[in-house]
């Protein structure tokens, strides 16, 4: 009876600190994968201009897309994250299509689906900078 009641307290012992390690483990993997989350967003707003917008403002905001090379509207950075993040998902779903090797058909899918992305990233870029 006494050695049932030790090995009882021993496996719940063992139960709360094996279980802790698991949420702990857990808890650091979910901050990783919210720092690269975090670091990918910085990269964008980079890319597509945000701190030339925000500290050498055009002269009149009410333009979509500022027709002038050298300036750069904030409506036009918020298009040109909209562009960067378009042509990103589409070469991720690329890759994850590379990955898929127990469905051809949704591989197809997949690339299918990609290049549509791609190319729609690519048309509106081509589209931004024309207008300028």
């Amino acid at each position: 009876m006494i050695r049932e009641k030790i090995r009882q307290i021993g496996m719940k012992a063992f139960n709360y600190f094996g279980s802790w390690s698991k949420r702990r483990f857990k808890i650091i993997n979910y901050r990783f994968n919210l720092l690269q989350i975090l670091y990918i967003l910085i990269i964008i707003v980079f890319m597509a201009g945000m701190v030339n917008a925000v500290f050498f403002p055009v002269p009149n905001q009410g333009f979509i897309i500022y027709p002038q090379l050298g300036a750069q509207s904030i409506p036009e950075t918020f298009i040109d994250i909209f562009v960067i993040s378009l042509g990103g998902l589409g070469v991720y779903i690329s890759y994850m299509a590379g990955k898929q090797t127990t469905k051809p058909r949704l591989t197809n899918i997949y690339l299918l689906l990609s290049l549509f992305l791609l190319f729609l990233s690519l048309i509106m870029g081509i589209y931004i900078f024309a207008t300028k």
